[in-house]
């Protein structure tokens, strides 16, 4: 099975070293038909230990 697929990159914020959870704010997204799917994507480094990330509070109207 393929599966065919684009995406969007959309601006995002980053917590701080205290590890505060920062408001992105309202995204619009681009109008679509079908099913639409949304992924978040957290990359680390190779050099050690990477922290986590957390994803809360998403509202899709």
């Amino acid at each position: 099975m393929t599966l065919a697929f684009s995406h969007t990159k959309l601006a995002s914020n980053t917590t701080s070293a205290d590890n505060e959870c920062i408001d992105s704010g309202l995204l619009t997204l681009p109008a679509t038909t079908g099913t639409g799917y949304i992924a978040f994507r957290y990359v680390g480094t190779s050099a050690g230990n990477t922290t986590t990330y957390r994803v809360d509070d998403i509202v899709i109207k």
